[in-house]
C-alpha cells in the first residue's frame, strides 16, 4: 500500500522541538501563562505523532482496534488544543484563582465534550468508524469538532476586543493572527482530508507566539543571565497566589554608584556576571532575580529561618573576598536581607516593602531577617511617607517657630 503523506506532522514536531529547546530558560518560571504554553504544545505534539502513527497502521499494518486506538488518541489531545490557546489568553489577566467557575466552564466544556465524543465514536461512530478492515471513515457528526473549533474563534476574538486595554498591541495582533491561522488550517483538512494540516497551522500559532509575546528573553536579564525584575513581579504575584511557602534572600551591594564611577562598564558588567555565577551555587533549584543595579533576589524552597540565615552568613563570607575580573580585582560591600514568605510577608507588595526599606535603612548588620525590621515599621514609614505627599501636593505643610526665651538677657534670643 502506498505511504501516505505526514509530512505535515514532521514539521509540526519539528517546530515543538525548536520551541522547547529555546524555551529552556523560562521553564524553570513558575508563570500560569508559561505552563498553559507548554501543555498546547504537548498536545499538539502528541496528536502529531498519533496521526503519524494512524497513518503507518493505515499503510503497513491495517487493523480495526489499533487504528481506533490511534484515531481516539488523535482527536482528544487535538481537541483540547483549542481551549489551551484560549486559557493562555485568559492567563494573561488572570490568575488559576481569578478565573470564575462560569469562565472555566465555557473554556473547558464544549471540547471535553468533543473529546468524550471523540473516545466513544469508535463504539458510536459519531465522528468517525473504522472498518473491519481498518481503514478509517468520516461520519456525518464529525462537523461538531469544527463547529466548537468556531466557538473557540469567536469566543477568543470577543474576549481580546472585550478587554482590549490589557492586552498591547503586539498581543492583540498576536492572539487575532492564531484565529485566522488555525481557521484557515482546519477549513483546508475539512474539504481536503488528504491534506491533515490542522495540526501543523496549530505549530505555527504556537511559534508565532513563542517569537512574539512568549519569548524567553522578555524575562532575562541580559548583563547578568539572572531573570529581570519584571519575572521577578510576575512570579511574585503567582506564588502568593497559590499561597507557596518559600524564602527570599535579597543580596544588595552598596555604594554601587561610586563603584561605577570608579571602574568601567566592563569591569562593572563583569563583576555584575560574577555574583550572578556565585549566587547560582547557593542553590541548583533556586531562582535568581537581579532587581535593581546590583541587586539580586533569591527565591528558595525548603529552607528555615535558621537555614536561610545560615545561606545569608555563606553569601557574606564570599563578599568580604574580592571579585575578579579582567583588569584586577573589586572590593564589594553587601548586606543580605531574609524574608519569609508568607510568614514575614503575606503579599507581594508586602515583600517589596520590606525589600525597598531594607535597601534604603542601612544597619550595622550584614545579615538582617525580616523578623528584625517588622511590618510595622515599614507600614508606619509609609503612612509617614503617604501624608507628606499629601500634605506636599495640597499644599498643606506650614512652618511653625518656637520662640527661645533667655532668662538672662529676659528677652526671646530666638527661634
Amino acid at each position: 500500500m502506498l505511504l501516505k503523506d505526514f509530512s505535515y506532522e514532521i514539521a509540526s514536531i519539528c517546530m515543538a522541538i525548536v520551541i522547547e529547546y529555546y524555551f529552556r530558560p523560562s521553564r524553570k518560571l513558575p508563570i500560569y501563562q508559561n505552563k498553559v504554553f507548554l501543555i498546547a504544545l504537548r498536545l499538539n505534539v502528541a496528536a502529531s505523532a498519533f496521526n503519524i502513527i494512524s497513518i503507518l497502521i493505515d499503510s503497513f499494518f491495517p487493523s480495526m482496534i489499533p487504528r481506533a486506538i490511534a484515531a481516539v488518541c488523535y482527536y482528544v489531545p487535538h481537541v483540547m488544543c483549542m481551549p489551551m490557546l484560549i486559557l493562555y489568553a485568559v492567563a494573561f489577566r488572570k490568575l488559576p484563582h481569578e478565573i470564575s467557575a462560569p469562565m472555566k466552564a465555557a473554556i473547558f466544556l464544549p471540547a471535553v465534550a468533543a473529546a468524550v465524543m471523540a473516545a466513544s465514536s469508535p463504539f458510536t461512530h459519531l465522528f468517525f468508524s473504522i472498518t473491519p478492515e481498518g481503514a478509517y471513515v468520516r461520519e456525518k457528526h464529525l462537523p461538531i469538532v469544527y463547529a466548537i473549533m468556531i466557538y473557540y474563534m469567536l469566543f477568543l476574538i470577543i474576549y481580546v476586543s472585550k478587554n482590549y486595554n490589557d492586552y498591547t498591541l503586539l498581543k492583540r495582533i498576536s492572539l487575532y493572527l492564531i484565529c485566522i491561522s488555525t481557521s484557515l488550517g482546519a477549513v483546508v483538512q475539512y474539504f481536503m482530508p488528504t491534506s491533515p494540516i490542522e495540526t501543523c497551522s496549530i505549530a505555527l500559532c504556537l511559534l508565532f507566539l513563542f517569537f512574539t509575546i512568549q519569548n524567553p528573553r522578555t524575562f532575562i536579564d541580559n548583563i547578568s543571565g539572572a531573570y529581570n525584575h519584571s519575572a521577578f513581579n510576575t512570579v511574585m504575584k503567582y506564588n502568593f497566589s497559590l499561597k507557596k511557602r518559600f524564602y527570599l534572600l535579597y543580596v544588595t551591594v552598596d555604594d554601587f554608584e561610586l563603584i561605577e564611577s570608579t571602574f568601567g562598564a566592563r569591569q562593572i558588567n563583569e563583576m555584575i556576571k560574577g555574583v550572578h555565577d556565585y549566587l547560582r551555587t547557593i542553590d541548583e533549584y533556586a531562582l535568581i532575580y537581579r532587581t535593581e543595579n546590583c541587586s539580586f533576589c533569591i527565591e528558595i524552597y525548603g529552607v528555615n529561618a535558621k537555614m536561610a540565615s545560615n545561606l545569608s552568613h555563606k553569601i557574606i563570607e564570599r563578599f568580604e573576598k574580592p571579585w575578579e575580573v579582567s583588569d584586577g580585582a573589586i572590593i564589594l560591600s553587601a548586606r543580605v536581607c531574609s524574608i519569609g514568605c508568607p510568614d514575614n510577608a503575606a503579599t507581594p507588595t508586602e515583600a517589596q516593602d520590606l525589600i525597598r526599606y531594607f535597601s534604603y535603612n542601612k544597619t550595622d548588620n550584614a545579615v538582617v531577617s525580616a523578623e528584625d525590621i517588622g511590618m510595622d515599621k515599614i507600614k508606619r514609614s509609609k503612612m509617614m511617607e503617604d501624608a507628606l505627599k499629601k500634605a506636599l501636593s495640597s499644599n498643606n505643610l506650614e512652618v511653625m517657630y518656637t520662640p527661645v526665651y533667655s532668662t538672662a538677657d529676659r528677652r526671646i534670643v530666638s527661634a
